[in-house]
């Protein structure tokens, strides 16, 4: 009997989340509800501030980084866990330094939790 997917990982994240540690959080609101203003232009989306319980490690040189598309392979990216609410493009701050979510990967199961793709902001487009 095969076992089923992520279930190994589920171990892992179990603690990891148990060795993690509260970062700040900028958390943006539904992205897909858009407003727009009279004349037309984007009414900003409502931004909230707060802490999020994360487990973070640097994707090196790995196989982690070279599994990205070829204009993400940035040096200054990490690989986060939590058990948290977060979606794409939420920043999280680390060590004193701002990273937006590029992905978020949820695992099924007993922890729920999700797995982070983490790209300093200010490369590319995290502007």
């Amino acid at each position: 009997m095969s076992k089923l997917p992520g279930k190994g990982i589920q171990k892992v994240i179990n603690k990891y989340i148990r060795y993690s540690s509260p970062h700040d959080v900028i958390r943006f609101g539904d992205r897909l509800k858009q407003r727009y203003n009279k004349r037309g232009y984007p009414v900003p989306v409502t931004q909230t501030a707060g802490t999020i319980k994360l487990h973070h490690q640097p994707a090196g040189d790995g196989t982690l980084i070279k599994d990205l598309k070829e204009g993400q392979r940035l040096q200054d990216m990490k690989k986060g866990w939590t058990a948290e609410e977060i979606r794409e493009k939420d920043r999280v701050k680390i060590d004193g330094v701002w990273f937006t979510v590029n992905a978020v990967q949820i695992w099924p199961g007993q922890t729920g939790h999700k797995e982070l793709d983490l790209l300093r902001t200010g490369e590319q487009d995290n502007l």
